[in-house]
């Protein structure tokens, strides 16, 4: 077997499926982690469905697709987009205000084929961390087949409890900082100095944050000045 420019190949010049020293060592990172942060929730968990709020079947459908797979959509296209335009690959994702890790859920398949490596996942409500740890396991079991097939490396999840306006050294080297619906939860103040703080300390290459755009409240049948959830501090028109 010989090695060229890090890719290895079979004596008849065909490179190889796997590098398993590469993989071996993936495994061994992750597994140093997990001794050195042992996962642990302690909290009383919420009745979890096969879906988000947002995705409920017996909902009235406003949008088709759902908004929430739309936002996740949205968030996939970027990250492919970035990797097609620069040749890069975001190796560690950042999604900070992660609830119940929609994103996470709708990226597990495509993680691989992404070339991440790390994401770590941070959210204020440890409901909403419980319920999104059960919903990541049933997500797992639907894409079982796809992931492992899948001749890229493991991938680290780290989901913790936490405040995105404070900074954690684990965010370092994040290539890219998603917050999607997140900002509209906290005063707009606030807001502000969230994003100067991902943008000076964390220094992402991609930034990604969405709210909800309040023009298009009275398609809830809402009125004028309502906000479409109550824990809203503000809501931005275009």
């Amino acid at each position: 077997m010989e090695e060229s420019m890090g890719c290895h190949f079979s004596d008849d010049g065909w490179p190889l499926q796997y590098d398993f020293d590469r993989i071996l060592h993936s495994y061994e990172v992750i597994y140093e982690e997990v001794e050195r942060n042992p996962v642990e929730v302690k909290v009383e968990e919420a009745p979890v469905h096969m879906y988000d709020y947002d995705e409920v079947i017996s909902k009235p459908r406003f949008f088709t697709p759902p908004l929430q797979y739309q936002r996740n959509a949205f968030v996939r296209d970027i990250l492919y987009g970035y990797m097609e335009e620069s040749g890069e690959k975001i190796r560690k994702l950042a999604v900070l205000g992660c609830g119940s890790l929609s994103l996470e859920r709708f990226l597990i398949a495509l993680m691989g084929s992404m070339g991440i490596e790390r994401v770590m996942s941070v959210d204020i409500d440890e409901t909403e961390i419980a319920k999104g740890l059960k919903l990541l396991n049933i997500a797992e079991h639907q894409n079982e087949n796809v992931v492992c097939n899948s001749n890229s490396l493991p991938v680290l999840l780290d989901v913790y409890k936490g405040d995105i306006l404070e900074y954690d050294e684990r965010l370092a080297g994040a290539g890219c900082v998603c917050s999607t619906e997140v900002i509209e939860h906290i005063p707009k103040e606030d807001a502000t100095r969230y994003v100067k703080f991902v943008l000076s300390q964390i220094h992402p290459q991609l930034f990604i944050v969405s709210t909800p755009n309040h023009e298009y409240n009275k398609a809830f049948g809402l009125q004028e000045g309502q906000f479409r959830h109550g824990d809203h501090k503000f809501e931005f028109t275009r």
